[in-house]
């Protein structure tokens, strides 16, 4: 102590220590890293960067991107295509065109879903096949107008006409149900005349089925088996052809009662009496109090396959038709 300096002796320096203080984690922080939370190390933060240097948030790839490609080898369905069942021409590989055919073609084949309203205006009911047919009318509840549409676009669809042209006027629907589907659809409208036509027989005579039976003999049973071989015809047919078939004798209208707008059955539930029982339910339920005549009931734009059907559902050759 001898050998200290004098300001030494009289005051011993003193020693300051710090400690730094254990951090708090969070009551339902976990600790990943393993540590206690104590360190003595400070990290530096990162370097700011401006926004102009900034990167740009990459987008997130999704599984499976990609969208489908097809090769253009100068094929004639490329863009477009025709369903070899349904007939409905669609582009391949497009969503929504995919999405339409579908639709399309399970109402083609199955019928178009109905589940039933609470408040059904049925007009008819056919205990032999517990099915039914509704009446809708344009002052009817948006629910039962929606169907009417759905069915109306597929009628419009199949039959190649044009959109929203089957309900632009004052109607009355007739919608055939059987088993929770609607088989059939008849858009009746009144009108006062109509123009006389005559149809060639030999276009009346198509689309008859020529009924074949064959019979097969074992032993005391005999087992008859009926074919029906439907006359090839063409619901396609083109105007020209279709002018042909039909002959107007004059110009002068004559007086009309009901104008049957469109009438549609489905395709697989075809020649098994659906559009004559249609038409007898118009003729029974269209005016209040009386029965239409035959010779009062007119058709508009009819197909190859529908004055086929005129012809043979009114037994004659002499049509009414308005446009």
């Amino acid at each position: 102590m001898a050998d200290e300096p004098e300001w030494l002796q009289a005051k011993a320096p003193a020693v300051v220590t710090y400690r730094r203080r254990k951090r708090k984690p969070a009551f339902d922080e976990e600790k990943s890293d393993g540590s206690d939370g104590e360190s003595d190390v400070l990290r530096p933060l990162a370097p700011c960067q401006s926004s102009k240097n900034a990167a740009l948030p990459q987008p997130k790839r999704q599984r499976g991107g990609g969208g489908q490609y097809f090769l253009d080898f100068g094929q004639s369905d490329f863009s477009q295509s025709a369903c070899k069942v349904c007939g409905l021409v669609y582009a391949r590989g497009q969503e929504n065109d995919t999405k339409v055919h579908e639709i399309f073609h399970r109402n083609f084949l199955r019928g178009i879903q109905f589940k039933g309203w609470r408040n059904e205006r049925v007009a008819a009911r056919f205990e032999d096949r517990s099915s039914r047919v509704i009446v809708v009318l344009p002052q009817d509840p948006a629910q039962h107008r929606t169907k009417v549409k759905e069915v109306a676009t597929t009628m419009e669809k199949e039959m190649g006409l044009p959109p929203d042209w089957l309900l632009n006027t004052q109607y009355k629907v007739y919608l055939y149900v059987e088993s929770k589907r609607v088989l059939g659809c008849a858009v009746a409208e009144a009108i006062d005349e109509a123009f006389v036509a005559r149809v060639e027989r030999d276009h009346c005579d198509k689309g008859k089925a020529a009924s074949v039976k064959k019979e097969m003999v074992f032993g005391n049973i005999k087992f008859v088996r009926e074919v029906q071989r439907k006359i090839k015809t063409s619901s396609s047919s083109s105007s020209a052809d279709l002018n042909k078939s039909i002959s107007y004798d004059n110009n002068t209208p004559v007086a009309a009662a009901c104008g049957i707008r469109g009438l549609w059955v489905m395709h697989s539930f075809r020649r098994k009496g659906i559009a004559s029982r249609l038409l007898d339910t118009i003729r029974d339920d269209f005016a209040f109090g009386s029965q239409i005549k035959l010779d009062k009931l007119a058709f508009s734009q009819p197909t190859g396959d529908g004055i086929a059907f005129a012809s043979s559902y009114l037994d004659t050759d002499r049509l009414l038709i308005y446009t």
